[in-house]
């Protein structure tokens, strides 16, 4: 869950880990190379394609739009947020 401005959007977990590795590097911007290996460091057989990060991107910006958090597109390097202070991220127990 992510908490901003008194309100809260719920994500899914790659959504979540995603947003949460934008914060961690808040206000530098994220590459999708490095979103790409903080989301699949374990490895695999099969490796997504890059692709996938604009994906999770697109669904986490309709979410956190709802509750003031914008993450922006710098063209040709990656995702970053644009706000003034990190969003409150809280993990919730399974």
């Amino acid at each position: 869950m992510i908490v901003a401005n008194g309100k809260f959007a719920v994500l899914t977990g790659q959504e979540m880990m995603l947003v949460q590795r934008l914060a961690e590097v808040f206000p530098r911007v994220l590459t999708k190379e490095a979103a790409m290996e903080w989301l699949y460091q374990l490895g695999g057989d099969i490796e997504p394609e890059i692709k996938i990060i604009d994906v999770y991107i697109c669904k986490a910006r309709k979410k956190l739009d709802l509750i003031g958090v914008r993450i922006d597109t710098v063209w040709g390097k990656g995702y970053a947020l644009a706000v003034t202070s990190k969003p409150l991220i809280v993990a919730e127990a399974a």
